[in-house]
């Protein structure tokens, strides 16, 4: 801090070193301190006496050539010590709360911190005047933190809207999503928004009917082949649900292959071991599916274990226990071969033509 000699100006009608504010104008404080120039006690001693002794004496003064720094409490500070600061409200406010400096031009905060500058307030004061307004009360710190930066640094504050635009604007493309980047970058700034936050609001404007192919269409075509794997039957819907909850970090694929599982286990307890060391329904039926699909003379892949005529092929209730268990692949044979659809397949033809020629051979020979 500055030695009182240091604080006496030369004069002026306006702020500057070694003025103060009295009687509606700025005057050189060696004339408006009591005693006056030439009076006993000096500039100092009348300093003392209207300050009510806020400052140390005079020979302690003279000691130590400066102002008092051990103030007893945060507004302690003499009223027209910003005065013999010098500069308008506004240039103290900066010099003595600089990192508030942005918000001299706020209606509400403004008019506070030029009046803490004026009247000489500590942090505390300042803080518990400001933290009262509305504006304080219904910003977040975030929200109040880009105020501030737009008023101070505007050009900081749009690069900072471009760089998270460009982020917006990969994300989205690469979901696959269209959506307004400039709108959601501007809200993203302003509110401090997380990586999550961000990317909720992107999957907020999803809109599937039209979603192009990206992330999100491939998230969701995983969930329903899932689905087919454990012939656990899940619906678009449920599938774009779960897409969605992927894409913003609430679910992973491999929670989603859980809960998959665990309703498999539910349905087909007595594959649980199977399941359990990693095995799919839809691995576990792979053979009895290919003798269903040789037998009725069909792909493989038309063979649908979600439909029920299917699947009642690849299971048999036990004789003994009374419990489903997987069929035997003679069992799924017979059972597929009692299918209507099999008297046209061509396992059926060859069957009859070798039939044919068994019963040709063995009569011809008589």
């Amino acid at each position: 801090m500055s030695s009182l000699a240091d604080l006496v100006g030369s004069g002026g009608n306006k702020p500057g070193p070694g003025m103060v504010y009295r009687n509606g104008q700025w005057v050189p404080y060696h004339i408006a301190a009591p005693g006056g120039p030439g009076a006993a006690g000096g500039i100092e001693d009348g300093y003392t006496r209207a300050e009510n002794n806020r400052f140390r004496t005079l020979s302690e003064t003279q000691q130590r050539g400066r102002v008092r720094t051990d103030i007893d409490a945060p507004g302690d500070l003499p009223q027209n010590l910003n005065g013999m600061m010098g500069g308008s409200a506004d240039t103290i406010a900066r010099q003595k709360y600089g990192y508030l400096a942005g918000f001299l031009n706020h209606p509400e905060v403004g008019p506070i911190l030029r009046k803490a500058a004026t009247e000489g307030w500590g942090e505390l004061e300042l803080y518990g005047a400001i933290s009262k307004t509305s504006f304080w009360k219904n910003n977040s710190a975030a929200q109040r933190t880009w105020w501030q930066l737009q008023n101070e640094d505007p050009a900081e504050a749009r690069r900072e809207v471009a760089q998270t635009q460009a982020t917006i604007k990969n994300r989205a493309e690469t979901l696959g999503v269209n959506v307004n980047t400039g709108a959601l970058a501007a809200a993203a700034t302003a509110n401090g928004w997380t990586d999550a936050q961000t990317i909720d609001s992107i999957l907020q404007q999803v809109n599937w009917a039209t979603l192009e192919a990206g992330d999100l269409t491939a998230m969701r075509d995983d969930v329903l082949a899932l689905g087919s794997d454990y012939l656990v039957g899940v619906s678009q819907q449920t599938a774009q649900n779960y897409a969605a909850k992927i894409a913003s970090g609430e679910m992973s694929m491999e929670g989603v292959r859980s809960a998959m599982q665990k309703q498999a286990k539910a349905r087909f307890g007595w594959m649980a071991d199977q399941l359990d060391q990693g095995m799919t329904v839809k691995d576990y039926f792979a053979p009895i599916k290919d003798v269903i699909a040789r037998e009725l003379g069909v792909a493989h892949e038309e063979v649908d274990l979600m439909d029920s005529k299917y699947l009642k092929m690849v299971e048999r209730k036990d004789e003994k226990t009374g419990e489903l268990r997987a069929a035997t692949l003679d069992e799924a044979m017979l059972t597929a071969r009692r299918d209507p659809r099999f008297a046209k397949s061509q396992k059926a033809e060859e069957m009859s033509t070798n039939l044919a020629g068994m019963v040709t051979e063995i009569f011809g020979r008589r």
